[in-house]
C-alpha cells in the first residue's frame, strides 16, 4: 500500500472484493442450489464461479482499456454523456436495491439469532452508520481495514465449516449427474446472486497501485470465492441431504448450530458466527455506499462524495422496508438479479466493449 494516495495493493483489493460478495447470499445458497439441481447442486456452483470468472474477464477487459478513467468517463467516451448518465443511474439504483434487501435480510437474521427485541431501524442505523464513516474516508481506509477484517471472517468461518465435515454423510451426493443438465445449467445461474458485488470491479482499476496484473489478481479471488461457496454448499448437502434442505429457511446457519466445537468452548456456534457476518455486511454496505456516491456525484458534477453517502441512507432504509416478508426479499433478489444484476455484470459490459473495439477507443490490451 502507497500511502494516502488512494491507492491499494492487489492483495488488498482482492481481499475487498471477497469480503464485498461473502455476505448473507451464503447463508441461502446451498438451497438454492438445491432447489434446481438436488444433489447435484454442488455442480451447479461450479456452474456458476466459471460464469463469474467469464464475467470477471469482460468487466476487465473493458476496464483496463481506460486504467485510470472512472466507469462514468469511460461509458461517456465510448457511447457519449447521455446514455452514460441513464447507464449510470440505474447502476445507483441497481446498488440502492441490492443493498436493501440484503440489509433487511441481514436483520431478519439478526432478529431470530441475536437481537429479537431490538427495532429494525436500530440495526439499520448501528451497520450502515459505521459503514457510511468508513465509506466516507476513501478507497485507501476501505482496503487498510479489509486486511484487518478478513481475517476476522474468512479465517475463523472456514475453519467451523470444515469441522462440520466430521458429521456429514457424502453419500447425500450420489448418484452424481442423475439431475437434468437444463436443471444444472439454472441452478448455475440463480446460484449467480450469491455473487452480487462483483459488478464492483468495474470501479476497481483507478484504485490500483498495480494494474498491470489487477485482472488476473480479480480472476483468483473470483475462484478463490467459487472455491468457499462450492465447500459450504457440499458440507450442507452432505449434512441436510437434497431433500431436507430444501426446508430450511437458512441452511447453514442451521448447520452451524449443530456443530460441536472441540472442548465446547462456543455455547452457541450460530451466535458466534454472525459475528464473521455482522462484518462481512459492513463490508459489502461501505462498497454500496461508497461506488454510489462515486457515481452519483459523476451524474451530477458537483458536491463531496459524503454528501450523497448520507442523502442516499433515507433511500436505501425506506427500500428496505418495502419487503413484507422474508420469502418477499428472496424473491425480489432473484427478479433484480435475471434483470438489473445481469445487465450490469456482463450485458452492459460487454456491449461497452464491442462498441470501444469498434471506435478503436482505450488502451490495447
Amino acid at each position: 500500500m502507497l500511502s494516502y494516495n488512494d491507492k491499494a495493493s492487489l492483495r488488498q483489493i482482492q481481499i475487498l472484493l471477497v469480503l464485498d460478495i461473502f455476505g448473507t447470499g451464503i447463508q441461502v445458497l446451498p438451497r438454492r442450489a438445491a432447489e434446481y439441481a438436488g444433489q447435484d447442486g454442488w455442480i451447479a456452483i461450479i456452474g456458476a464461479t466459471l460464469l463469474a470468472l467469464f464475467c470477471v474477464l469482460i468487466m476487465t477487459t473493458l476496464a483496463k482499456k481506460f486504467p485510470d478513467d472512472s466507469f462514468f468517463s469511460y461509458s461517456s467516451k465510448i457511447i457519449g454523456r447521455p446514455i452514460a448518465i441513464l447507464i449510470s443511474a440505474g447502476f445507483v439504483l441497481k446498488i440502492f436495491f441490492s443493498l436493501a434487501l440484503e440489509l433487511r435480510l441481514f436483520g431478519e437474521i439478526i432478529k431470530e439469532i441475536m437481537l429479537g427485541e431490538t427495532p429494525y431501524l436500530v440495526v439499520f442505523l448501528g451497520i450502515t452508520g459505521v459503514a457510511a464513516f468508513a465509506a466516507s474516508k476513501g478507497f485507501e481506509t476501505r482496503a487498510r481495514m479489509g486486511e484487518i477484517l478478513i481475517y476476522l471472517v474468512l479465517i475463523p468461518f472456514t475453519i467451523l465449516i470444515a469441522f462440520g465435515l466430521f458429521e456429514v454423510d457424502f453419500t447425500n451426493l450420489l448418484p452424481v449427474m442423475t439431475s437434468d443438465p437444463q436443471d444444472i445449467a439454472r441452478g448455475s445461474l440463480w446460484s449467480g446472486i450469491s455473487f452480487t458485488g462483483l459488478e464492483f470491479v468495474l470501479f476497481l482499476y483507478p484504485y490500483s497501485a498495480n494494474k498491470k496484473d489487477l485482472q488476473k489478481s480479480l480472476l483468483h479471488a473470483t475462484m478463490l470465492i467459487g472455491f468457499l461457496m462450492l465447500f459450504i454448499t457440499i458440507v450442507a448437502l452432505a449434512r441436510f441431504g437434497p431433500f431436507r434442505i430444501l426446508h430450511q429457511m437458512w441452511p447453514v446457519l442451521e448447520m452451524l448450530k449443530m456443530i460441536r466445537l472441540p472442548g465446547a468452548f462456543v455455547e452457541r456456534q450460530d451466535a458466534f458466527v454472525m459475528t464473521f457476518w455482522i462484518i462481512s455486511v459492513f463490508s459489502i454496505t461501505g462498497a454500496g455506499l461508497f461506488f454510489s456516491s462515486l457515481l452519483t456525484k459523476d451524474i451530477i458534477g458537483k458536491g463531496k462524495p459524503s454528501i450523497y453517502i448520507l442523502a442516499s441512507l433515507p433511500v436505501i432504509y425506506i427500500l428496505s422496508r418495502f419487503p413484507k416478508d422474508i420469502s418477499m426479499v428472496y424473491e425480489l433478489q432473484g427478479k433484480l438479479f435475471i434483470t438489473m444484476g445481469i445487465a450490469y455484470l456482463f450485458i452492459i459490459p460487454f456491449f461497452l466493449l464491442i462498441v470501444a473495439n469498434l471506435r478503436r477507443l482505450g488502451e490495447k490490451s
